[in-house]
């Protein structure tokens, strides 16, 4: 069988004493579960945070836990603080999965 691929386009939107933030982007990953004995899942993502950087993201997620890392490259003012230079994040993630909750599928697009 083929591996389960999906889309996860998304935004956050923040606001904090007259600052706000705005991030686009999107992030596929894909199912290994479906084709091998490992019980992982791959994801890549790209997001865009207006008028201040272009963040790229990968991560690996086993069972209940996500490792990920991502990179922010400023685009704007901000790039001269840096020196040109992005920000380096790696992130372990608990994801907490409750079999008493049944949420229903998005009866969205489907690929």
């Amino acid at each position: 069988g083929q591996g389960e691929v999906s889309m996860t386009p998304n935004f956050i939107m923040m606001f904090q004493n007259g600052a706000r933030e705005l991030n686009l982007g999107t992030s596929f990953s894909y199912d290994f579960g479906q084709v091998s004995a490992l019980d992982l899942t791959f994801t890549l993502g790209g997001w865009y945070r207006m008028d201040d950087a272009i963040i790229a993201m990968a991560g690996i997620e086993f069972k209940e836990f996500q490792v990920g890392y991502s990179y922010d490259y400023n685009n704007s003012d901000l790039s001269v603080a840096t020196s040109g230079r992005g920000a380096h994040e790696f992130s372990l993630r608990y994801i907490f999965k409750s079999r008493s909750i049944n949420l229903s599928a998005f009866p969205g697009i489907r690929m």
